[in-house]
């Protein structure tokens, strides 16, 4: 049971902290002084292993000794000797090569040709980098054999292909001067200006040192290169320019999110992604989606959300060196895994590649802290050894596991040759000069010089019956109302334009939440304070003029002072605000949490808040009793509890109408038959459309959806 998102873990009573980042409390002195200041404690040693075979067990025990005697093993006279409960299995295997080049190819062939026997999957595989800069090389030379695969590090979004054509479009729109960013807006696939014009138009606006823009915009006038433009440069210029210009017109008016969204349906790239069928091209939907949301993350801090403030606040943080993420790879994708250490933390790989293993990348080199702190000041009991050369033999330790391949090169350029690392002699019991570089055949290194093979990999997969499903009513009412709907939000997640609706509901359920949670704490809230937060927590995002948001925020701050008087009269108590439920239904899990539940006399009930427009009791009534969201909610609490709750509400709160049913076996029923059902399609991936009318309509996606109901 994972409590708060802290990475602490409870098991039986035992508080086991899941982290090995040092900031999050994963340092080496908490665990070894935790006796000094409890010596009561019971000591539970956990030595059975059921991930790794003897052998990989037995050279990270080899390896993790060198920490002695800053161990608990050591410390406390323990044995942390792991047993395997696979077996002895294979010795972990070390290759030395000439090139970092060489390596990355032996890697991709290996994986090639065991994947091709019928040994391997795509998806057994993971090449675990220990920064992000070291994968380059392998996804390389994996899309060289056409070896689909997909990247997770702890940074790169904005160097994401995808996300570099959008960031330069933003900043042609912002600073039309921006030559470069023209350039490659115009070299893109959305244009295609083919590249002896552009290079034509490039020479002439260096030479005459103009904005590429002004020379594009002109290039039909100029005598020195209209007559020399193709006609297919020609219109793809034009298109170009007239598509600039507009949009710089719109950014006066629109949010940065609002104007990107545009851009993206009227350049079709949006039509294009709702039909991905790739891995490839799932992780480009996703990576886009997260450059979303770091947009609507720094319209809460600017001033005036328009694409110039946005463009120079980017840039800021960019030049600060902030790096985003890129997207998650869902479990299913048939594709090799290339990911950090430190992202491959709590994930379980038939086949690991533990690669560039040389002195000053794995172990890094020891630079010290940007702002030393003086060691009378630490409060960290400290090691008797290095402890960063520690804490890095730590993070080796946590990467050995199962089919284990170790990987180095002599040379990764610049002038001095490259030692294999410690690590992997200690762990493999090596002595400093075992390791011999591995030679290919002339043939081989000629043959890295061809084109690469496009590595779009196969279609989504059946995610198997041994692996896990989760889902949360959200994501069932989204299947049961059309596959390709779910399939749009939850696995391409292509990027929306946030309906008024939408940002208006999720501004009044936080400032709720925020006064539930000092209720249930014993904590008063005026009515002052409750408005003041609904101001912070405000976003205007999707209304349709000044007017209609200024319309809604009335009607919000309405709806949220009779909701404090209601509050106050009542002065009930919550029991659980924001409680997070989980059960299992055969090889599912389903997972969500309540708004809020009363605990009474006569049983629970479990309150969701709705800013949806019912006026009418019976409509309030009708809604509760046909919601799969209470369903869903009453099954939880009877899985959880051992009984139903006595009822479940729903309050809307613009109209002060509470919905309010009984949930009956049916309704339970009912519940567990279309999570049942949710979740076979999501297993088969049948994504099929189911189109109406009333669904399409309120679609997000129905603009570029090819299956809508709603056009004539």
């Amino acid at each position: 049971l994972e409590v708060d998102r802290t990475h602490n873990f409870v098991a039986d009573g035992v508080v086991v902290h899941n982290s090995i980042y040092k900031f999050r409390g994963a340092a080496s002195s908490n665990v070894l002084g935790f006796l000094d200041n409890y010596p009561q404690a019971r000591q539970l040693v956990l030595t059975e292993n059921h991930r790794s075979p003897q052998a990989v067990l037995d050279s990270a025990y080899r390896l993790i000794t060198h920490n002695n005697p800053d161990r608990l093993e050591v410390r406390y006279g323990i044995t942390k000797r792991l047993q395997a409960r696979s077996g002895p299995g294979p010795e972990p295997f070390h290759l030395h090569f000439e090139t970092g080049t060489q390596e990355a190819d032996e890697v991709a062939r290996l994986t090639e040709e065991k994947v091709a026997a019928g040994a391997w999957r795509p998806s057994d595989v993971a090449i675990l980098v220990r920064s992000n800069n070291d994968a380059d090389a392998f996804l390389r030379a994996l899309n060289l054999r056409g070896i689909p695969w997909t990247f997770s590090g702890n940074q790169g979004l904005y160097g994401r292909p995808e996300i570099r054509l959008l960031i330069a479009f933003l900043r042609a729109v912002a600073h039309p001067d921006d030559s470069v960013s023209v350039h490659y807006l115009a070299s893109s696939d959305l244009y295609r200006v083919p590249a002896v014009d552009l290079t034509r138009c490039a020479t002439y606006a260096d030479r005459r040192h103009r904005w590429l823009f002004d020379v594009l915009r002109q290039a039909g006038e100029i005598p020195e290169l209209g007559p020399e433009l193709s006609p297919e440069g020609q219109g793809a210029i034009r298109r170009l320019v007239e598509d600039l210009t507009r949009f710089m017109e719109l950014a006066r008016e629109l949010p940065t999110g609002e104007l990107l969204y545009q851009f993206l349906a009227d350049s079709g790239w949006l039509a294009r992604m709702s039909k991905a069928e790739t891995a490839r091209d799932e992780a480009e939907v996703q990576n886009v989606s997260r450059f979303f949301r770091r947009i609507q993350d720094a319209s809460r801090v600017l001033r005036d959300d328009r694409v110039r403030g946005f463009v120079n606040y980017l840039d800021a943080l960019m030049e600060a060196g902030e790096d985003p993420a890129v997207a998650e790879a869902d479990v299913e994708t048939p594709a090799v895994r290339v990911l950090t250490v430190h992202k491959a933390k709590g994930l379980e790989f038939p086949v690991v590649f533990l690669v560039g293993l040389v002195q000053g990348r794995f172990p890094w080199p020891n630079r010290g802290e940007a702002i030393e702190l003086p060691d009378a000041l630490i409060k960290d009991t400290l090691p008797s050894g290095d402890f960063q050369l520690q804490e890095e033999r730590r993070l080796f330790y946590v990467a050995m596991t199962r089919e284990l391949y170790l990987t180095s090169a002599r040379d990764y350029g610049g002038s001095r040759e490259r030692k294999v690392s410690q690590f992997v002699l200690e762990a493999l019991d090596l002595p400093k000069d075992a390791a011999r570089p591995f030679k290919a055949r002339a043939i081989e290194e000629l043959h890295r010089h061809a084109p690469p093979t496009e590595a779009d990999g196969a279609g989504l997969q059946p995610i198997p019956p041994e692996v896990e499903l989760t889902v949360s009513h959200r994501q069932v009412d989204d299947y049961e109302t059309c596959p390709l709907k779910y399939r749009y939000i939850h696995v391409s997640r292509i990027p929306i334009r946030r309906h008024h609706a939408v940002a208006y509901g999720h501004t009044i359920h936080r400032v709720v939440e925020y006064y539930l949670l000092r209720r249930a704490a014993g904590n008063y809230t005026s009515l002052e304070d409750l408005l003041a937060v609904y101001e912070r927590e405000w976003a205007n995002e999707g209304f349709l003029t000044w007017e209609h948001e200024e319309a809604r925020k009335a009607a919000g701050r309405a709806a949220l002072t009779r909701f404090w008087h209601e509050e106050e009269t009542a002065g009930v108590k919550p029991t659980h605000v924001e409680k997070e439920f989980g059960f299992t239904l055969g090889p599912d899990r389903v997972r969500g949490r309540f708004d809020r539940v009363d605990e009474e006399p006569e049983g629970a009930v479990i309150i969701d808040y709705k800013t949806s427009e019912v006026t009418r009791q019976k409509d309030a009534d009708r809604r509760a009793a046909e919601s799969l969201q209470l369903k869903i909610y009453a099954l939880a609490w009877r899985e959880m509890t051992g009984r139903p709750p006595q009822r479940v509400e729903l309050r809307f709160l613009d109209a002060a109408v509470v919905g309010r049913h009984v949930p009956t076996d049916g309704d339970l029923e009912e519940a567990v038959e279309g999570i049942r059902a949710a979740a076979a399609g999501i297993r088969a991936r049948r994504f099929e459309p189911t189109p109406s009318y009333m669904a399409c309509r309120f679609c997000a996606y129905n603009q570029i959806c090819p299956y809508t109901a709603t056009r004539e």
